[in-house]
């Protein structure tokens, strides 16, 4: 029988990122049937303004194992929901800490999706809106890449933590049951990262044109 033990916040407050693989384009999925989840205005009048929004749409299946923590649907539902009160930021430039200094905010995670298959088993869909320009340089070379399905994306979080231990064997299992703070998604390195996901094939968003690239599986 497993023992259940408290649920306990990072004592340390120790950040965790959640390497996510791309292993595979999804060049079938439009960005317009994963939901935008973010209510702020200053954002909607910004993408009104983009004739041509970009969009990549990222896909993983859960429960996602990486960093010692088991990921399930919980946890991708609680970080999903901090975009309730703002868009969580990315950096085109990978994890960038430096101190206390605020990393750069080179596009937005606006959206997403939980399709849950009801036994702890799922999908989760997260959806970044890339603008023209970066915090300090423009976004084209960023947003070539991305359609060259050159990049994958890491998520950031304070997770909140629950240990499950098998009186057994001593087991522990770790699982992050929610985000509590801290949440980005930045852009990595190509093929660098600990757990798979699927990225579709960056389209604009708003209209039907045929994406400038066009990738198979790999």
């Amino acid at each position: 029988m497993l023992k259940l033990a408290p649920v306990y916040n990072n004592s340390n407050d120790e950040v965790r990122v959640v390497n996510l693989q791309a292993h595979s384009s999804i060049v079938t999925l439009d960005p317009d049937t994963i939901p935008t989840l973010v209510e702020s205005p200053v954002l909607k009048k910004k993408i009104a303004a983009d004739k041509d929004p970009v969009y990549k749409v990222q896909k993983m299946s859960y429960p996602l194992k990486g960093n010692w923590l088991i990921y399930g649907e919980s946890f991708f539902k609680s970080f999903l929901s901090k975009l309730e009160s703002r868009p969580i930021p990315g950096s085109k430039s990978g994890h960038v800490w430096s101190g206390m200094e605020r990393p750069p905010t080179d596009f937005y995670l606006v959206g997403g999706r939980v399709d849950s298959n009801g036994d702890g088993t799922g999908d989760v869909y997260f959806k970044n809106y890339i603008p023209k320009k970066g915090d300090k340089s423009d976004n084209d070379r960023f947003i070539d890449d991305i359609q060259m399905n050159m990049v994958h994306f890491s998520l950031c979080t304070w997770p909140d933590i629950m240990e499950v231990e098998d009186p057994a064997t001593g087991v522990v299992t770790r699982t992050a049951i929610s985000s509590r703070k801290g949440e980005r998604n930045d852009a990595v390195e190509y093929d660098l990262g600990a757990m798979k996901q699927e990225t579709n094939t960056a389209k604009q968003g708003g209209d039907k044109k045929k994406p400038k690239h066009t990738h198979g599986e790999r």
